[in-house]
């Protein structure tokens, strides 16, 4: 008698079997139980193909879930095993940190959901393109290129970035096309912002550009817009390059005729020229000499009066008279003085001063290690703590004050530098030299005197 082997079936079970017939909806399958299996089509996979008899034919080896078992029936289903192959498959990609392609489904709260072979894959707002979307829906249908930056397989979560594979693929462009273009080279770019009184943003191609105030006209301008506007295309110079950011810096005064040029055949070292006051800051003004051509004024430069500021002596919008000291063709800088219109108050220092002169004077500054002492008018002197007083003093305030009078010795003049330096304790040093030295004087005539006393009277008794 034939002995017949059954398999003992599970809910739950993976079994292959043999297909024994096909029809559009379902498959029978054979796995060696006391019924054939049954596949229907809406369970052969996550998206079914139209006809079963398009995957199977009879003959086939098949594996599958087991989903029910009866007596009289056993379904199955190969849906999980292909939802556990997707999700082995994702979690490869995930730890290669391989691309994915998704398919996005519907637009929700913070983002869109996508599928990817059944399984959904959350793309947060800010990760789906490089610039914001405004309405989210529009994304729907769409397949966009990911990169898995979140997994968890146990809480069925997927997040995925299409923004970082963007910027990738964004960036090698734009290295690409940066390393075609230089400084020096012309350009056209197109204007895409303004930001007013700081400059333009453009763009060339792919390349980000920006275009400083000061390189927009050699005269100035109060406002950006008053010269450009959004959406012109202008013939720009290149300046400057940041491969870090691949940005351009650019120039558009660079393609139209310098000013500069033409104020070099006018204006020289040593000229007196008037100018407008069109800025000021702390470390001085700057002085419109001809329409484009600024010099600066600087601080140390508006008076012999140490403690005059730069607003004590010019103000923002007149017109002064200044000398020209100084020109670097090569940096396109001017430097102007008006202290030098009169004379040096130190040549006549150095006609009314000389060196181990005594000098009164009235203390003008006194920091933590010197004081300033003004002697003549604009002609102030230092005086250091060592030799202002042999006591120890942690600040010169300790010993003298501001406004104060006092008397020293010049034992430095350097009028060339405009360097006078003075000493009190160098007064009381020279007094104690000279006493010692009369007192050596003195001592050795009455040594001289004893002794000639001494042989006068040595004579006075030979005689006797």
């Amino acid at each position: 008698m034939e002995q017949f082997h059954f398999e003992l079936l599970q809910t739950g079970q993976i079994i292959e079997g043999t297909v024994i017939q096909v029809t559009d909806t379902y498959a029978y399958v054979d796995v060696n139980y006391v019924t054939e299996a049954t596949l229907a089509l809406s369970d052969f996979a996550i998206n079914p193909p139209a006809s079963l008899k398009e995957v199977l034919q009879v003959g086939d080896t098949v594996q599958a879930k087991v989903v029910r078992v009866t007596d009289e029936e056993v379904r199955l289903s190969r849906r999980d095993i292909e939802r556990d192959e997707n999700w082995n498959q994702l979690e490869a990609f995930f730890n290669a940190e391989q691309p994915i392609e998704v398919t996005i489904q519907k637009a929700v709260k913070g983002g869109v959901v996508a599928v990817r072979n059944g399984i959904d894959v959350f793309i947060p707002a800010s990760q789906i393109a490089l610039e914001r979307i405004e309405d989210l829906n529009t994304m729907v249908g769409q397949t966009l290129k990911t990169e898995i930056i979140e997994f968890d397989r146990r809480r069925r979560k997927v997040v995925a970035s299409a923004r970082k594979l963007l910027a990738s693929s964004v960036r090698a462009e734009r290295e690409e096309a940066f390393e075609q273009v230089f400084e020096g080279d012309m350009i056209e770019v197109e204007i895409t912002a303004i930001v007013e009184t700081k400059g333009a943003r453009a763009k060339y191609g792919v390349l980000e550009v920006w275009l400083p105030m000061s390189e927009i006209d050699y005269l100035r301008i109060k406002q950006v817009s008053d010269v450009l506007s959004v959406g012109q295309k202008i013939e720009t110079i290149v300046i400057g390059r940041d491969a870090k950011r691949l940005q351009l810096t650019v120039s558009y005064k660079a393609t139209k005729p310098s000013p500069w040029q033409a104020a070099m055949e006018t204006i020289h070292v040593g000229n007196i020229v008037e100018g407008k006051v069109v800025r000021i800051a702390d470390f001085g003004a700057f002085i419109e000499l001809v329409p484009g051509v600024d010099g600066l004024l600087h601080r140390s430069e508006v008076s012999y009066d140490s403690k005059a500021s730069v607003t004590d002596v010019v103000h923002a919008g007149e017109v002064v008279k200044v000398k020209v000291i100084r020109i670097d063709e090569n940096k396109k800088q001017i430097a102007l003085s008006i202290k030098q219109l009169e004379e040096d108050p130190w040549v006549r220092a150095a006609d009314q001063l000389q060196l181990g002169q005594i000098v009164k004077g009235t203390v003008v500054v006194a920091e933590e290690k010197y004081a300033l002492v003004n002697v003549l008018p604009h002609v102030d002197a230092i005086i250091y703590d060592r030799e202002l007083t042999d006591k120890e003093i942690t600040h010169m305030r300790e010993a003298i004050a501001e406004g104060e009078e006092l008397e020293a010795k010049i034992i430095e003049f350097r009028p060339e530098r405009h360097r006078l330096v003075l000493s009190v304790l160098q007064i009381a040093r020279d007094e104690e030299t000279d006493a010692y030295n009369n007192y050596k004087e003195q001592a050795n005539a009455d040594k001289d005197l004893s002794l000639g006393d001494l042989l006068g009277d040595a004579l006075d008794e030979l005689k006797k």
